[in-house]
């Protein structure tokens, strides 16, 4: 549902829907979009690491997967999304050198920055999922006034 809007406020629910006008997102947000997006819908816990190992590498604890909900998106959809970031890492015409032959999955962005009234250098966003159909990680870059996604943080991921 959507507040109540000003009339010059309306262009606004057509900017949200890509992630423009009053939408403010953490990298960790965008990370989990990924997860879930390679994960069929369905919305894992996020976690930092996997398990705590030893010195030695003996592992002390696993930590184990959670899942939060099962249909936060279709998996239909989900398939859709996922041909298409798969498409944008292997045929993208930056051949970012990290992702070759590791059939991930990616989604560039860029985030309007204003500063003081006055537009300012554009943030570059990338997040990534990998395996694209086997997911083991999913990460979110954000570049401030990194311009676009393409030329910075997918450099990163």
């Amino acid at each position: 549902r959507f507040p109540a809007l000003k009339d010059y406020e309306v262009g606004n629910i057509a900017q949200s829907g890509i992630g423009q006008a009053s939408v403010l997102s953490t990298p960790m947000q965008m990370a989990i979009v990924a997860a879930t997006v390679a994960n069929d819908g369905v919305l894992m816990e996020p976690k930092l690491v996997n398990k705590i190992v030893d010195k030695d590498g003996n592992t002390v604890k696993e930590i184990p997967n959670k899942t939060l909900k099962t249909d936060v998106i279709s998996k239909d959809i989900a398939e859709t999304v996922k041909k298409y970031m798969g498409y944008l890492v292997s045929n993208n015409t930056h051949r970012w050198p990290a992702f070759e032959g590791t059939n991930a999955g990616g989604k560039t962005g860029t985030a309007d920055y204003i500063e003081d009234g006055v537009e300012g250098i554009p943030h570059g966003w990338f997040i990534s999922a990998a395996p694209l159909y086997n997911p083991q990680i999913a990460v979110a870059v954000i570049v401030e006034k990194g311009e676009n996604g393409a030329g910075s943080a997918a450099y990163i991921a």
